[in-house]
């Protein structure tokens, strides 16, 4: 049985950081993690699936023998790379969205970015922190992804005439 230890021979719990920044008010919520000692600032974007490129991700994933949401996952993961390197040389496009836009297969992705190129994105395209960088860089990743979505079903023999996408 273990024994008790004394009031004072416990080790204090670490206090919870201030959600409540003074020189700036409340702190924003925030969509990337900074997780200590990692290689880079984790961001996450929710992605979804035209209703066409839908009927071709479920025939794929049917003959791949897995989910859609990993095929969603696989096809934004490769896009990382790509990503940042058109964005450290030319800068992230200006894409607006229709909002409220929601496709089929909603799935949340995490995308690792370099801490120097997640901070670089934030100060040029959050400068105060109010939306995160994954909200920030949501819309043109989504745009991105898309094309990069339809070419994957393309190239696995899934794809479909992109005329006509009825979202």
């Amino acid at each position: 049985m273990a024994e008790a230890r004394p009031p004072e021979a416990r080790t204090p719990q670490a206090e919870a950081p201030s959600s409540v920044d003074p020189a700036r008010g409340a702190k924003p919520r925030s969509t990337t993690t900074k997780v200590p000692g990692a290689r880079g600032s984790v961001v996450y974007v929710a992605l979804s699936l035209t209703k066409r490129q839908a009927v071709g991700a479920e025939a794929w994933a049917r003959a791949a023998q897995c989910s859609v949401s990993f095929l969603i996952r696989r096809v934004a993961q490769g896009l990382r790379d790509s990503i940042c390197e058109d964005w450290q040389d030319g800068g992230m496009p200006a894409v607006t969205e229709q909002r409220g836009a929601r496709g089929k297969y909603p799935t949340s992705v995490t995308l690792t970015l370099s801490p120097g190129f997640a901070a670089d994105l934030a100060a040029r395209h959050d400068p105060l922190g109010l939306q995160g960088l994954g909200r920030t860089i949501g819309p043109a990743i989504r745009a991105r992804f898309e094309e990069a979505f339809d070419k994957s079903l393309a190239a696995a023999g899934f794809g479909q005439d992109t005329e006509g996408d009825g979202q």
